[in-house]
């Protein structure tokens, strides 16, 4: 018998568990352990028949059925579970009371993804279910990640290994939510879900799962908010990532959110603290052991920090500041030599201080680095723009997307920098290229309409953000993009229901709010 509603008129709620218990008192007991983890639609049966008829109509998200039932052995209801292809993602889970090796070990070859063991007590139940979700989750990005491994082993082209990752990246995207449903409080699979969503190209909703993860997280797990911190980086909200980056810090100290936390600041303008933060920075890993990975984070950190000292120097008028800049990328480019960005910067301090001699030494110095470093050239293509040098700037990035011509990652960041410094040619060359290799990602096309409506050609503007959105309706930033670009065309109505679309997606989206 059905303790729960059960009516067609008012299906059950989410988050649904359906437990098969002959044992009338142990369904209760389960039944109230299960609330503190969130599941307050619960289905208890006596008959496991009949709590596989309701898994079969499409209620319930886990299953926990009793190893002896007399109308059906746990065991057999379980391959039946695991044996239906309908039902066979539920987490489903046996209780018993053998707690030999013998009777665990029958559990796992019927697939059971989990064991209560009896008597019933909340910690046995509790225990049991998050253990079935940490396993089922490692299981699930284990699979992930040796399915990455072949893909980026077998070098195959942009457009291949790229259909391949977001064909491995929707199946564990489906699966998360699965999980989610089945565990809806598990930190985790919220964090999995967000990143991947992200790197999937559907950034509209990976916010709310870093949130979600940050409401369920462990108290010691910093995770939640380190992701989130990054996530508000990738939409430059520099302000909110730096927040989020000092509340990863006060659940645990990590040097590297400190790092990151630092460049946040100076990001989101707070440069005195960046300064400060740096200069803790840099402090640690002066009094650690010295060897070459040390000296790489060390050679970071003091360009960083010289950067923000630079930056403040020129703000101010304060040449105080600006040889404390030039110490530091001096102090940057002794520890790695072949650190293009730091001997640039060195170089600029050089050239501000009036010491032209030094300057043509490092200018000498980085004519004869050509590393094969992606991350150093668009570094140095990063210093090239703020000191106005446009052809050293084009020149470094044009190093670096040559670096992997294979990494659609990397062509998507040049092509980011081509755009926002203004080399717009570069930037349609290699995204026409790109987007001819990878026909279905949002992204590149969507950085194409741009790039398009830069140079007036309106129509090619408004056919790429249109095949965007054929490959991502949810994100709000392209809804706009068309929105501006409609309006430009004349096509008003049009363009107020795309602008009306990007607020209903992105309520804080304030741009477009003005155009509703």
């Amino acid at each position: 018998m059905v303790s729960d509603n059960l009516d067609a008129k008012h299906p059950p709620l989410p988050h649904a568990m359906v437990i098969a218990d002959d044992d009338g008192q142990d369904g209760v007991l389960i039944k109230r352990s299960v609330k503190e983890l969130g599941y307050n639609n619960v289905h208890v049966f006596t008959s496991a028949k009949e709590a596989l008829d309701l898994l079969a109509s499409g209620v319930g998200v886990i299953f926990i059925v009793n190893h002896n039932n007399k109308t059906l052995n746990g065991l057999d209801a379980i391959r039946h579970v695991k044996g239906t292809s309908a039902i066979s993602h539920l987490p489903a889970l046996l209780s018993s009371y053998d707690r030999t090796t013998a009777g665990i070990l029958a559990a796992k070859n019927a697939n059971a993804d989990g064991y209560i063991i009896k008597p019933i007590t909340p910690m046995n139940v509790l225990r049991a279910i998050k253990t079935a979700s940490e396993r089922r989750t490692e299981s699930l990005m284990a699979i992930m990640r040796q399915s990455e491994r072949e893909i980026t082993s077998a070098k195959d082209s942009i457009a291949t290994s790229q259909a391949a990752k977001r064909e491995i990246y929707a199946s564990v995207i489906k699966s998360l939510y699965v999980e989610i449903s089945s565990f809806p409080n598990r930190s985790r699979n919220y964090l999995e879900l967000g990143k991947l969503l992200v790197l999937s190209g559907q950034k509209a909703h990976a916010g709310d799962h870093f949130q979600k993860a940050i409401e369920t997280r462990e108290p010691n797990d910093d995770e939640p908010y380190i992701q989130m911190a990054e996530y508000h980086a990738s939409v430059d909200n520099y302000e909110k990532a730096a927040g989020f980056a000092k509340m990863a810090l006060t659940v645990k100290f990590s040097i590297k959110t400190l790092v990151r936390l630092g460049e946040l600041q100076s990001r989101a303008g707070d440069l005195n603290g960046s300064i400060v933060t740096f200069k803790s920075v840099v402090d640690y890993f002066e009094k650690q052991k010295q060897n070459s990975e040390t000296d790489k984070m060390l050679a970071k950190c003091y360009n960083e920090r010289g950067k923000v000292y630079l930056e403040k120097g020129e703000q101010d008028d304060n040449p105080t500041l600006i040889k404390a800049a030039n110490a530091d990328f001096k102090h940057s480019a002794e520890k790695t030599p072949n650190f293009m960005a730091a001997q640039y910067n060195l170089m600029i301090t050089y050239k501000k201080m009036g010491d032209t001699q030094a300057a043509m030494k490092v200018a000498d110095k980085i004519k004869s680095i050509e590393p094969e470093d992606f991350e150093g050239w668009i570094m140095l293509a990063e210093s090239y723009h703020r000191d106005g040098y446009a052809p050293g700037c084009a020149l470094a990035l044009d190093k670096a997307v040559h670096i992997d011509l294979n990494n659609l990652e990397n062509h998507k960041q040049v092509a980011h920098l081509y755009i926002e410094y203004d080399f717009i040619e570069k930037a349609e060359r290699l995204l026409a290229s790109t987007v001819s290799s990878v026909p279905g990602d949002s992204s590149l096309l969507n950085m194409l309409g741009i790039v398009y409506r830069r140079m007036g050609k309106r129509d090619m503007a408004i056919e790429q953000y249109r095949k965007a959105l054929e490959f991502d309706n949810e994100d709000a930033g392209i809804h706009f993009n068309l929105g501006r670009a409609l309006l430009d065309a004349g096509k008003i109505e049009e363009a107020k229901t795309m602008f009306r679309k990007c607020v209903s997606l992105d309520p804080n989206m304030e741009e477009a709010k003005k155009y509703v």
